[in-house]
């Protein structure tokens, strides 16, 4: 379910015009993590918290190439 609403999105936004798509996916979220990777995303290396009351959660971007990029 997961795979085809992303790919849904990456779909999209290729039709649109778009380069890339990125994404944020907080660092407990091990299935996410595994999802987004299989689907080609890879990290970009930003790092940021979410803001209050969740500071606690700390997010990761993600980002996946279009141009070139089949799939």
């Amino acid at each position: 379910m997961g795979e085809a609403l992303g790919q849904s999105v990456i779909d999209w936004a290729r039709s649109e015009g778009y380069k890339a798509v990125r994404l944020a996916v907080a660092d407990h979220n091990a299935s996410a993590q595994r999802l987004y990777e299989r689907m080609g995303f890879v990290s970009t290396g930003t790092v940021d918290k979410l803001p209050p009351p969740r500071t606690h959660i700390t997010e990761h971007e993600r980002r996946l190439e279009l141009l070139g990029h089949c799939g």
